[in-house]
C-alpha cells in the first residue's frame, strides 16, 4: 500500500465532540486549509487549540504538530494548562518530555513548541513534513516573521498531507494595533472576510458557555477596575475582539479619548511618525495623517484651510536597545506609509 492510502485509514483514539462547545465545533469542522480563529479574552480559543492539535497528533504516530507562538516560554504559558486539564479529565495518558518541548499522544504522535520570535526560528520550518501548523497570539509576533512563517517556511510544510487527512493551518489571536497588518489582513479586519482567502472564526467570552450569563458583568467589572468605558479601545479589543487603534500614551493634553472605528481612518492625506527617545520613561511613537479641510464663508465669498490631525495609533514600550527601535520604526513607516 502507498503512504497515502495508510494515511486514509488512520484514526485516533482521542475524541473531544461531547467536550467542545458550539463555536469550537464550528472551527474543528471547517475543512478549509487556512482557518482564523481571532477574538477576545476568555473566548476559549486556546483550549480549542489544544483539544484539535492532540486529536490531530494522536492520528499521525511519529509525526510532529507545530504549536508556535512569540516564544517557547510564552506558548508553554499559554498552552500546557489546557493540555494537562484535558489530560486529567479525559484520562488521556499523554507522555510529557518538555525538556525537547514535546507533549505525546498514545496513538504516538506529538505537539511540539516552537517560538516565532527571531528568524532563526522562523527558518526552523523548512524541510519539515507536517499534517497541521497551529500559530497562536498571532497579532504579538513580528509581522514580517509571522508572513514568513506562514508563507516561506512551516506554512507550505503541510503541503503533503492536503487531502490525506491533513488539516492544513489555523491561525489564531486577538486583534492587533496596526491596520494593514498581515494579521488583520488575514482576519479581515472588523469585516470578517480575509483578504488571505482564509475562513475566518470570530469568538469572544459571550460565545464561551462556561461565562454564559456572567459574561457582561466580567467585563463591566474589568471596566470599574480599570477606569475604563465599554466604548475604549483596550476594552474593545482585548474583549470583544475588535481591531481598533490605542489613544493611551499621547502627548496631548487636550486628547478627548474618542477611538473611532478603523474604517474612518482617513485614506487621503500627509502621514508624519513621531518618535521620543526616552531614558527614564518608555520609547514612545505616535502616527498622525494630516488632512487640509476647506472652509468657505458664505457671507464674504471667501475661503479658509485648515489642517485637522488624525492620530491613527499610538505605542510605547521600555528596556529597548537601538535595534530595536529602529525595527518598531520601520514597521510604523512601512505599516502607514510614513512621509516623514
Amino acid at each position: 500500500r502507498d503512504e497515502e492510502s495508510i494515511l486514509e485509514d488512520i484514526e485516533g483514539s482521542i475524541d473531544f465532540s461531547d467536550f467542545l462547545y458550539p463555536r469550537q465545533h464550528a472551527v474543528v469542522n471547517d475543512p478549509s486549509l487556512l482557518r482564523i480563529v481571532f477574538g477576545g479574552r476568555r473566548s476559549s480559543k486556546s483550549v480549542l487549540i489544544a483539544a484539535e492539535s492532540l486529536m490531530v497528533a494522536d492520528q499521525f504516530a511519529g509525526m510532529g504538530i507545530p504549536y508556535c507562538s512569540s516564544s517557547i516560554t510564552n506558548g508553554l504559558d499559554i498552552l500546557m494548562p489546557y493540555i494537562r486539564q484535558l489530560d486529567a479529565e479525559h484520562n488521556l495518558k499523554l507522555h510529557y518530555n518538555l525538556g525537547d518541548h514535546k507533549v505525546y499522544t498514545p496513538g504516538g504522535g506529538f505537539v511540539q513548541f516552537y517560538g516565532w520570535g527571531s528568524k532563526s526560528e522562523i527558518e526552523k520550518g523548512r524541510g519539515l513534513k507536517i499534517p497541521a501548523l497551529y500559530v497562536d497570539e498571532c497579532g504579538k509576533i513580528p509581522q514580517s516573521l509571522l508572513k514568513r512563517g506562514i508563507t516561506e517556511t512551516f506554512g507550505p510544510a503541510t503541503a503533503d498531507f492536503q487531502g490525506v487527512g491533513g488539516r492544513g493551518i489555523l491561525m489564531s489571536g486577538n486583534p492587533d494595533y496596526v491596520p494593514g497588518s498581515y494579521w488583520n489582513k488575514m482576519c479581515g479586519g472588523n469585516t470578517g472576510v480575509s483578504e488571505m482567502g482564509a475562513s475566518v472564526h470570530h469568538m469572544t467570552i459571550f460565545n464561551n458557555l462556561f461565562f454564559e450569563g456572567r459574561a457582561q458583568s466580567i467585563v463591566d467589572e474589568f471596566c470599574r477596575q480599570n477606569g475604563m468605558k465599554l466604548s475604549d479601545s483596550v476594552v474593545q479589543r482585548e474583549w470583544y475582539g475588535r481591531f481598533c487603534v490605542d489613544s493611551d500614551g499621547l502627548a496631548y493634553p487636550h486628547w478627548n479619548n474618542i477611538v473611532h472605528p478603523m474604517h474612518l481612518m482617513p485614506l487621503g492625506g500627509y502621514t508624519s511618525l513621531g518618535l521620543d527617545l526616552g531614558s527614564d520613561h518608555p520609547c514612545a511613537w505616535v502616527v498622525i495623517r494630516w488632512v487640509l479641510t476647506e472652509r468657505v464663508d458664505i457671507a464674504t465669498n471667501t475661503a479658509s484651510y485648515i489642517h485637522h490631525g488624525h492620530v491613527l495609533e499610538t505605542y510605547e514600550e521600555s528596556g529597548l536597545m537601538p535595534n530595536d527601535v529602529a525595527a518598531i520604526t520601520r514597521e510604523f513607516q512601512k505599516a502607514y506609509n510614513v512621509g516623514v
